[in-house]
């Protein structure tokens, strides 16, 4: 990867980071956690904010993308 950040990578974790969509959408939160598993990340979805707030917090995601 050339002029930009490499993506973080741990010996205990072999994605490349955890992503928490949150987003009321089913088919945009089944798309984005399909696209982002099929390239090494670990990604979960909810449906509301309320939802990801009643998540455990550890271990916390590296990204979350709200919509």
């Amino acid at each position: 990867m050339s002029g930009g950040v490499e993506p973080r990578r741990s010996d205990d974790d072999p994605h490349m980071s955890r992503v928490l969509i949150v987003d009321d959408e089913p088919s945009i939160c089944w798309g984005l956690t399909e696209l982002l598993g099929e390239d090494g990340h670990e990604a979960s979805a909810v449906g509301s904010a309320e939802a990801a707030l009643e998540l455990p917090a550890q271990p916390p995601p590296d990204v979350m993308l709200l919509d």
